[in-house]
């Protein structure tokens, strides 16, 4: 919006040289005025940043005690399952060997008896080789008698 003068007074030189010492002090002001916003702004900006690396070690912190919670119930839950996989292959295990065991048992039997059946045999086939050993001396006694 332009100013209308009031007056029909012609300006003068002194008013132009009061007017400009006015602006060039209003100036200086403005100027001091910002140099102590920059201030107050730089220390803000450091209160700030202390503020955000104080938040940030709190929340790292916190972010570790949850990782390690996190990781300390993951260790616990891979453990328990862990354990009930073993106790299951144990159990299937016990269970094979019962099998195996059950199946063999009597092929040991069967074993067992063969080898009294050939002791007996060998025994008895001993026995009649005697015998008949025996036999063939008094027969050979007798034709020569």
């Amino acid at each position: 919006m332009k100013h209308k003068a009031t007056t029909d007074i012609p300006v003068t030189k002194a008013d132009i040289d009061r007017l400009e010492k006015a602006t060039k002090t209003d100036i200086g002001r403005l100027q001091a005025d910002i140099d102590g916003m920059d201030k107050k702004f730089e220390e803000l900006e450091k209160r700030m940043d202390k503020k955000f690396e104080e938040q940030d070690k709190k929340f790292d912190e916190k972010l570790d005690r949850r990782f390690t919670a996190f990781e300390n119930a993951f260790r616990a839950e891979m453990d328990h399952k862990f354990e009930m996989f073993k106790e299951e292959i144990h159990e299937m295990m016990s269970g094979f060997t019962n099998r195996i065991l059950t199946a063999i048992d009597p092929l040991l039997q069967e074993l067992e008896t063969r080898q009294q059946d050939r002791t007996l045999t060998t025994a008895q086939m001993s026995e009649l080789r005697d015998i008949t050993n025996d036999h063939e001396t008094r027969i050979r006694k007798l034709e020569h008698s």
